[in-house]
């Protein structure tokens, strides 16, 4: 159980890593709502979000582990682990994706484009994301391992850790699957967008009544990628 005093101990560890957000008071005719409306405005934060909070108390409270921590394209979360590791005298050139998808899934879905998924890979990254979808389709998916974008710093940080990037949480990414011959216009419309200047096609799509998810690899070869077990990096707020 938290105690108050916890509650106290976390606020003197932190202080001085986080900003101190401001409250919005807002009225109850001007929310329409019975009573009036405080807002804590944490999009001001350092990662925009809450999260910097606990991922500060967890590491400043805890052991630093001897690998150190990964902040791998985590989103929110994973920029402010890596914040969390520069002030604690470890460097990070990982950044954050998180990203606000909505307009750009409104201006596609405008597009007038036979969208069939339209899926956010974060827990379990890109490769659990789509085992799922195999899993609940008679169709099987075979990605090309040299298509799939992965930040440099990421791919490094992932081979000195023995870590596999697809299978990493994303939190600006966003799947799209829809007919092959509609895909130039989708990244057409994608790449007019700020989030999605990036796009590119992954994979393909095929009727199987076996539901796997195949990799091409930069080699020649195959190999079926699973649904991943457990977590690859724990979660720590």
């Amino acid at each position: 159980m938290i105690m108050t005093d916890d509650i106290r101990a976390a606020h003197a560890r932190i202080a001085g890593h986080i900003r101190r957000t401001p409250t919005m008071q807002l009225s109850a005719a001007t929310c329409g709502t019975p009573v009036p409306v405080a807002m804590k405005l944490e999009f001001l934060q350092v990662t925009g979000t809450f999260k910097a909070r606990g991922a500060f108390n967890t590491r400043l409270g805890a052991p630093m582990p001897k690998a150190g921590v990964c902040a791998a394209s985590g989103g929110n979360h994973g920029i402010a682990v890596a914040e969390a590791r520069g002030n604690l005298g470890f460097s990070s050139q990982v950044c954050s994706d998180t990203a606000t998808l909505n307009h750009m899934v409104k201006v596609l879905l405008d597009a007038d484009l036979d969208v069939h998924v339209l899926r956010d890979p974060t827990r379990g990254g890109l490769a659990t994301t789509l085992v799922e979808i195999v899993r609940q389709s008679q169709i099987s998916i075979e990605l090309d391992e040299e298509n799939i974008p992965i930040d440099k710093p990421v791919r490094k940080t992932c081979e000195l850790l023995g870590l596999d990037p697809l299978y990493l949480a994303n939190e600006g990414k966003l799947i799209v699957i829809l007919p092959a011959e509609q895909a130039p216009a989708a990244l057409r419309v994608l790449r007019g967008q700020k989030y999605g200047e990036g796009a590119c096609v992954i994979g393909r799509v095929y009727e199987s009544s076996r539901n796997q998810l195949w990799l091409k690899t930069a080699f020649g070869t195959t190999r079926v990628l699973e649904m991943l077990a457990g977590e690859m990096l724990p979660r720590i707020c």
